[in-house]
């Protein structure tokens, strides 16, 4: 109930300023609701076509960012549920967070991912780049060409589903998207 209260405020903010500033970082990079509506939607087709299910952990370590806003809405409103690490942990306790977590997809800072041992979190999926959302290891085939093939996925996937209406109130709308 709470999930799906929250997923239709999430969708409604969205139609209501799509073109409006939503998240943005203290350099000065900001993603309109449109960008952020978009993100959610490219990383849950990538949890949907990589096996994820809903109360699967995906870990989260960067500091604070619009792309760390939009990896927690996309886990939260998915129905994933998001582990935070913070980025001034040493390495040996993000890996004994992310085994002890049972994380299957981990979201990394490019600045720590120089520290992370991947063969002691072999459980993964994939390790995502949280700066500008690329592959930085995969363990899985699966979640490795769908990562390669999101863009397709997204365009043949989701058509018409986000793409603006105008009303006759020349206010702009996203059709149902969730």
């Amino acid at each position: 109930m709470l999930q799906e209260k929250l997923v239709k405020f999430i969708e409604d903010s969205i139609k209501a300023n799509w073109d409006i500033n939503a998240l943005a970082d203290y350099d000065g990079k900001s993603l309109t609701y449109k960008d952020t509506g978009e993100q959610i939607l490219k990383l849950q087709l990538l949890f949907e076509k990589s096996g994820i299910k809903r109360g699967d952990k995906i870990a989260l370590l960067g500091n604070n960012s619009a792309n760390w806003g939009v990896v927690y809405l996309a886990t939260i409103t998915y129905g994933a549920v998001i582990v935070p690490i913070l980025p001034e942990l040493g390495a040996d306790n993000i890996h004994h967070i992310i085994e002890h977590s049972d994380s299957v997809l981990f979201f990394i800072t490019e600045q720590v991912w120089d520290i992370v041992d991947t063969q002691k979190m072999p459980d993964l999926k994939a390790v995502i780049s949280l700066e500008i959302f690329s592959l930085l290891h995969s363990n899985d085939k699966k979640t490795a060409s769908t990562f390669e093939n999101l863009d397709n996925l997204f365009a043949k996937n989701t058509p018409t589903a986000y793409q603006r209406k105008i009303s006759h109130s020349r206010r702009s709308k996203m059709m149902n998207w969730l």
